[in-house]
């Protein structure tokens, strides 16, 4: 089992595809920020800098990807929604529950398996507490079981807007509710349910 402290990394991605909901619209290739003002999220690429080729985005509102991994985007429904990160090894789909709090929701990899990598499960954990308070920070450990992971981080998210990933993807609480924090690497998933007080 390996143990991975997740931490965000400046760089920029080729041959990958970002599609949110259902339709294609909108292409950014340039690493530009374009019309989206809204930071959902962070890609990282973690075996070095490539530059960006292509990314799309559904539902007939625009996305980039820019130079620092940034994924921007216009405010989305509340409700359901899916990510697919597509690449020439892999896909990953992040079915995202979106609440009022959109910044930030999603710390998601480009993943570069190989053919004999097997992830076996996920498990969760906020490393200090499980009672997440509003204002307070926390840091998310995933605990990765599996063989041939070298290189590999798991995507997570954040569902019903509950707070966002900071710089070193720590989970910052900014709502009361409940909802949950959400890790999926090479098919396999794992939810930890959460309730911020």
């Amino acid at each position: 089992m390996s143990m991975f402290r997740l931490s965000s990394r400046s760089v920029a991605y080729a041959a990958m595809f970002l599609v949110v909901g259902c339709g294609g619209a909108g292409v950014q290739t340039d690493g530009g920020r374009g019309e989206g003002n809204i930071p959902i999220g962070k890609l990282s690429y973690l075996q070095g800098p490539i530059a960006i080729s292509e990314c799309a985005v559904g539902q007939n509102s625009p996305l980039t990807i820019d130079s620092q991994g940034t994924i921007w985007a216009n405010q989305f429904p509340i409700g359901q929604t899916t990510i697919t990160i597509a690449t020439p090894t892999s896909t990953d789909v992040l079915p995202v529950v979106l609440g009022v709090q959109q910044s930030g929701v999603i710390a998601a990899y480009y993943n570069v398996p190989s053919k004999n990598t097997v992830v076996t499960g996920l498990t969760i954990s906020l490393t200090n507490g499980q009672a997440p308070v509003v204002g307070n920070t926390y840091a998310v450990s995933i605990a990765v079981a599996g063989s041939n992971l070298a290189g590999l981080r798991p995507n997570m998210w954040i569902n019903n807007g509950l707070g966002y990933f900071d710089a070193n993807n720590n989970f910052v609480a900014t709502t009361a509710g409940s909802g949950s924090i959400c890790a999926e690497l090479c098919g396999v998933s794992a939810t930890l349910p959460i309730t911020v007080h």
